[in-house]
């Protein structure tokens, strides 16, 4: 394992297993257990991280601030890792439409489409 694959793996390790009364706990530690797997099998951290943050986020009922230092820790990171990931390609596709709709607009000007 890299490094970044390594500390992410650390991290699960250390939020596993989440222990709580909350409904979606069981779902969570699966979660859990298998990016562990996965890196562990030699995934990189760029297969992992998102689909985890997104399983995660889409647990029903699912609230972060429930969960241990370590659990809460773990979220933190990803959400972090993913918040400038979705930033970026948020800022790409807006830019791409932008150059569309200014292409469209002056195109229509001039006679064009």
């Amino acid at each position: 394992m890299k490094k970044n694959e390594q500390a992410l793996y650390e991290l699960i390790d250390a939020a596993y297993p989440e222990h709580g009364n909350f409904e979606w706990i069981d779902a969570y530690n699966q979660i859990l257990l298998k990016y562990a797997k996965a890196l562990n099998d030699g995934e990189s951290i760029e297969k992992v991280r998102v689909p985890m943050y997104i399983e995660l986020y889409q647990l029903p009922y699912f609230r972060p601030m429930t969960l241990s230092p370590a659990g809460r820790a773990l979220y933190g990171k990803l959400h972090q890792d993913c918040h400038d990931y979705d930033a970026k390609q948020l800022r790409e596709k807006a830019l791409a439409y932008g150059i569309i709709m200014a292409a469209g607009t002056w195109g229509a000007s001039f006679g064009g489409n």
